[in-house]
């Protein structure tokens, strides 16, 4: 019998075409669509102007668009109002291939706010080619919605223009909390790099130097040594024989499908549990009741009595297999509304409340361990959780110093050889006027003492400039470039000094302040010539009190130096001082804990060398001890700076 259908005549098609069933309808348009007849442009003009079925018409616009019909552009053009969402998309894509030459495309402007993303889409691609629009505002207009729906169709749309101005939008979505709206961004930027389209190749590298950053977290902080070190270990384990050095780990590797079916559980138990808004709650519902009335037909299809005609039994198969495709339609819907929904729940799921988060634990951990996406969704970055304790904040500041400890003590001995040389000269120089006349080598030292200070400052400030940008760019694993870092160090550096002065001269006047209040408890514990206990107690409170103003300032403005690095465009003494009320007693902990940590390293090195100066001459060995301590101490300084600039980083990037 399939054979026989096969064959079917001109004449069957133009009738089937203008039948009543629409299984018949559907049997020849395939059979017109896949040109295996002739032309049926007259009479598939005329079918088509008065189809009802939502399916056919779909397809029949389809057909309009590919075989660019003119005589339909009319009808298109009123489908453009059709209350099916995909029969809407499809005439604007004909409408776009029918269009007269010199015709008004204003009958699309409406569909830019369509509620249907893919007629946004289609609508937004034929009037940017004929400028009629600006893309990238319209592009964020879509995204703005924030439903994956209309950022897949913003994706799509930029895969078709491949402009250099949509680059910009390409990164954006690269970070989207959605892994598949990330993958599919990814892979529209390989397009775009295959293109050589502006701003694409470079991004991508940037992004596949990222991916490689991520999965190689654990090994991070690896440096040149540990490397050498392992190799080493490798090698003393094969020639021993150890069979567990080649032991194969299992690793669990992610898929689609394992991500799919978690996200559809996850979703399910979404369902299940009402953790659902009241929209798509009504849509899965109504999708429901759809697919239990295609299954009851499916059930009953072929069941009635009719003849044995082949025209029949092409009739009967047509309406199954429309059936079935109509019920792979509804499931696929259903499945899509299911995991966008799971998506959206893991994306928030640190806002759920405590009975969802506890109801959906499961799933959203499952969800968690099959996320198969390769693509981050913030940029990479070593930095602790705020929350973290102060030892693991100086924990990732040591082992950064020591991934870059060439770099870091290379730099800082650098600064302080700077400053030994202008020192040097200045000493030799007032050493050469002494020699002349004091009153003139007093002068001297009078006008160029501020001047040594000053410079002090700067070299002080250009360090800790570099030492923040190195710590900002190894913390988020970009490679160290000195002449990026020099260039930028330039930009930053009168803001930062300008910030340094001013809280050093403002540190003066709390030390000068704190001195007159515990001069004053001082001197109140003297009244009488003779000493008592009460002149024990007011010296203990003196010195109290000294410390306690001086500290309440000195923390204060602790972070200005790296906020006004960091953080440029804001205020370096007002972000430094709400860096500081975030967590006081934390700030200053971490700051004696990290100083005490590297005075004690300092003080071990000091004593291994006192065993070994034992053996040498007194002299040398004095001035062996003096040096390795000086250059300990000089070569650990970049630690607790580092461990200040982690902290920042950390509360910056809470508070943007």
């Amino acid at each position: 019998p399939e054979d026989h259908a096969a064959e079917t005549s001109d004449d069957d098609i133009a009738g089937l075409l203008l039948s009543e069933e629409a299984a018949r309808r559907y049997i020849a348009l395939s059979k017109i669509s896949t040109g295996e007849t002739s032309d049926f442009t007259e009479i598939f003009l005329k079918a088509f102007s008065c189809e009802q079925d939502t399916f056919l018409l779909s397809m029949m616009l389809t057909m309009v668009r590919e075989k660019k019909l003119a005589g339909a552009y009319e009808h298109c053009c009123q489908l453009l109002s059709h209350v099916d969402d995909r029969v809407r998309a499809n005439a604007v894509e004909a409408v776009a291939a029918t269009t007269p030459a010199g015709a008004s495309y204003d009958c699309l402007l409406p569909l830019l706010k369509d509620k249907y993303s893919r007629v946004v889409a289609n609508a937004l691609l034929a009037l940017y080619r004929q400028n009629r629009v600006e893309i990238v505002s319209e592009i964020k207009s879509m995204l703005g919605k924030g439903r994956e729906a209309f950022k897949r169709s913003a994706l799509y749309v930029i895969s078709q223009l491949r402009e250099p101005i949509l680059v910009p939008i390409l990164e954006k979505m690269l970070h989207d909390h959605n892994p598949r709206v990330r993958d599919s961004a990814f892979q529209i930027l390989h397009d775009y790099s295959d293109a050589r389209v502006s701003g694409a190749v470079i991004l991508l590298q940037d992004v596949k130097k990222q991916i490689e950053l991520e999965k190689g977290k654990d090994k991070f902080f690896e440096n040149s040594l540990d490397k050498v070190f392992a190799g080493v270990l490798r090698m003393l384990r094969s020639v021993g024989g150890d069979s567990t050095a080649d032991a194969e780990r299992k690793i669990f590797e992610r898929n689609p499908q394992a991500e799919k079916h978690a996200l559809l559980q996850l979703g399910q138990k979404c369902l299940q549990q009402k953790i659902v808004d009241d929209r798509t709650l009504e849509t899965i519902s109504s999708i429901d009741s759809e697919l239990r009335h295609i299954e009851e037909l499916i059930k009953t299809a072929g069941l009635e009595n009719a003849d044995d005609s082949v025209n029949e039994e092409a009739r009967q198969k047509s309406e199954l297999e429309l059936l079935k495709i109509e019920k792979m339609s509804l499931m696929n819907r259903r499945e899509s509304i299911l995991t966008f929904l799971a998506f959206e729940v893991y994306s928030n799921r640190a806002h759920l409340d405590t009975r969802s988060a506890s109801l959906l634990m499961t799933d959203l951990g499952r969800v968690d361990a099959n996320i198969c996406s390769y693509i981050p969704q913030h940029g990479f970055s070593m930095l602790p959780e705020e929350t973290a304790a102060i030892s693991e904040f100086f924990d990732v500041a040591m082992r950064l110093y020591q991934k870059h400890v060439a770099e870091f003590s290379i730099y800082t001995l650098w600064q302080f050889g700077r400053w030994v040389v202008m020192g040097f000269v200045l000493f030799f120089v007032f050493g050469m006027f002494s020699a002349i006349n004091k009153i003139i080598a007093g002068l001297f030292a009078l006008i160029f003492l501020p001047y040594i200070a000053y410079k002090t400052l700067g070299l002080l400030v250009e360090w800790k400039i570099n030492v923040a940008l190195m710590v900002d760019d190894g913390i988020h694993g970009r490679g160290y470039n000195k002449e990026r870092i020099r260039e930028k160090a330039g930009e930053l550096y009168v803001n930062v000094f300008a910030s340094s002065l001013k809280k050093h001269l403002m540190l003066g006047l709390w030390f000068f302040l704190a001195m007159i209040l515990s001069g004053m408890l001082l001197a109140a514990g003297q009244v009488t010539s003779t000493h008592t206990v009460v002149s024990d107690i007011s010296n203990l409170l003196a010195m109290m009190l000294m410390i306690s103003v001086f500290a309440s300032a000195y923390f204060k403005y602790l972070l200005v130096e790296t906020a006004a690095i960091l953080e440029p465009a804001r205020d370096a003494f007002s972000t430094a001082e709400t860096l500081f009320l975030r967590d006081k007693a934390k700030l200053a902990t971490l700051y004696i804990f990290s100083t005490f940590i590297i005075q004690l390293v300092t003080g071990t090195s000091v004593e291994i060398m006192n065993h070994v100066s034992s053996t040498l001459p007194s002299t040398l060995g004095t001035v062996l001890i003096v040096g390795i301590s000086f250059v300990s101490d000089m070569c650990l300084a970049p630690i607790v700076f580092s461990t200040l600039c982690i902290y920042t980083l950390v509360n910056l990037k809470k508070i943007r």
